[in-house]
């Protein structure tokens, strides 16, 4: 007994939201799907970067390497290198909420031409305060950078530096999504976060973590602009502060040797890169719980994420058949990937329960021989990208 259906998916655009973790030693960044926890394609660029960014649309991934005297600019769905930017020692790169490039590199603040695959400027010159770090305010107006000893304001319309009452030997610089806040992390004995209120320049609180925060490497601020999150690496913890008090409200383990964080764009989840455990656990804003983390092997020493629009293969042609050899029951999978689809593998589910997972080819076909006489099966086929994410399942039932 033998039957065939034609069936026929369209082909489908959406947006989804994809993890980029640095694997050092590896001179590659591996992606991961937010939603699924699948580790996805490790992205070769030769080198490992200090920092990775995603513009905010989410199309481009910058990957800045200050050994290499270079920022490069990469495809977020397809992988592939759009511009390479050759400039002295670059040290960071961030966008404002509006789109606007800027990176500090030699020891100067230069402006991000994305059409022209450049810098402009530089707009100010910090010459032996060695800068490392800008943020930038919501307007983009104003430009906040970590020097070696000292914290600066500089209206980028004025050009006019402001040196805040800050100095020390800094970690990490955040400012809140409103504007209204900068925060400032210093890795002392005690470990010292300071809230800065921007309008007045002034300090609304300094605590001081005797027992926890020791190592702190990075602060991640949710979107809400009341919360700031502190990476603990020497403890393997996440600290939980309330930017209108000033207190700590949580203390919450992650993985070993966490490095850095990032935010889901929909504010849910933070995800934390963790050094010697060489994975990335999730912790759910609202509750502080964490989920199965998701390992790469390799040590993660900075991620971003972005919600991203791929194109996923969903145009099939799919023939289901059923065999009687003997006293054997033989069914039958065969699809054909649509052409130009950038899918990895594919995923089978057979009456709810995972399958079998293939690799992609042009032409695919799957026997099942675990069939009883007159069974019904219906399977589930989900497409995967090269960067973890999956399709909508489409369903092929066998009677």
């Amino acid at each position: 007994m033998k039957f065939s259906l034609f069936l026929f998916f369209p082909f489908c655009v959406f947006a989804s939201t994809i993890g980029y973790v640095v694997q050092e030693g590896t001179g590659a960044v591996r992606t991961f799907n937010t939603q699924s926890a699948f580790p996805g394609v490790a992205i070769p660029l030769g080198a490992t970067p200090k920092q990775i960014c995603l513009s905010p649309d989410g199309s481009c991934l910058y990957a800045v390497f200050p050994s290499l005297d270079t920022i490069l600019a990469i495809d977020s769905s397809t992988y592939e290198t759009l511009f390479e930017i050759v400039v002295e020692d670059p040290a960071s790169i961030y966008f404002s909420s509006e789109g606007k490039g800027y990176a500090v590199a030699c020891d100067a603040l230069y402006a991000l031409n994305t059409q022209d695959a450049s810098l402009e400027g530089p707009i100010a010159s910090f010459c032996g305060y060695g800068s490392r770090k800008v943020v930038l305010s919501p307007d983009a107006r104003c430009a906040y950078i970590a020097l070696t000893d000292q914290i600066c304001c500089i209206d980028l319309e004025a050009e006019v530096a402001l040196q805040l009452p800050l100095e020390g030997e800094f970690s990490d610089l955040a400012l809140t999504p409103n504007g209204s806040l900068l925060c400032v992390v210093y890795p002392s004995s005690p470990t010292l976060f300071f809230v800065i209120e921007v309008a007045t320049k002034k300090i609304l609180h300094t605590i001081s973590f005797e027992e926890v925060g020791k190592g702190a490497s990075a602060i991640v601020t949710t979107h809400d602009s009341k919360t700031a999150y502190l990476v603990a690496e020497q403890e393997d913890s996440l600290l939980e502060i309330d930017l209108e008090t000033g207190t700590l409200q949580r203390v919450i383990s992650v993985g070993t040797s966490p490095k850095h964080a990032a935010l889901s764009p929909d504010g849910a989840t933070i995800f934390v890169a963790n050094s010697s455990s060489g994975d990335v656990t999730p912790v759910l804003v609202d509750t502080g719980t964490t989920l199965p983390a998701i390992a790469f092997g390799d040590s993660c020493t900075a991620i971003a994420v972005a919600n991203v629009d791929l194109v996923q293969d969903l145009q099939v042609e799919t023939i289901k058949s059923r065999f009687l050899v003997g006293d054997a029951v033989i069914n039958t999978l065969s699809w054909k990937s649509a052409p130009g689809a950038r899918t990895q593998s594919f995923r089978v589910w057979k009456n709810g329960r995972f399958f079998r997972e293939v690799p992609a080819q042009e032409v695919m076909l799957i026997e099942d021989r675990r069939i009883q006489s007159g069974e019904q099966v219906v399977y589930s086929v989900v497409a995967v990208s090269a960067s973890g994410t999956p399709s909508r399942p489409f369903a092929i039932e066998v009677p």
